[in-house]
């Protein structure tokens, strides 16, 4: 179970990077929903494999990675 937990948490920074290099070159533009999902997904995964092996420095990152992605998505949902 430990390392699909781990394996989860890989997932994460893929989506993270992923996520980044389609704005970088400018494949996708800030005010989509693409790159907010992607990213409060990576967080999640994350989030999941800290199950696995506990480090709050990372969680509060997490909490706070998933928090900017939810206001990107509301932006990208209601003010687009």
């Amino acid at each position: 179970m430990e390392a699909l937990l781990i394996a989860i948490g890989f997932v994460g920074p893929i989506l993270f990077l992923w996520a980044y290099i389609m704005l970088s070159i400018g494949a996708w533009h800030g005010n989509m929903l693409k790159p907010h999902v992607l990213n409060l997904l990576g967080a999640l995964a994350v989030i999941v494999s800290l199950l696995a092996q506990w480090n709050l420095p990372v969680f509060v990152l997490e909490l706070c990675w998933g928090a900017v992605s939810l206001y990107g998505i509301w932006r990208a949902k209601f003010r687009a």
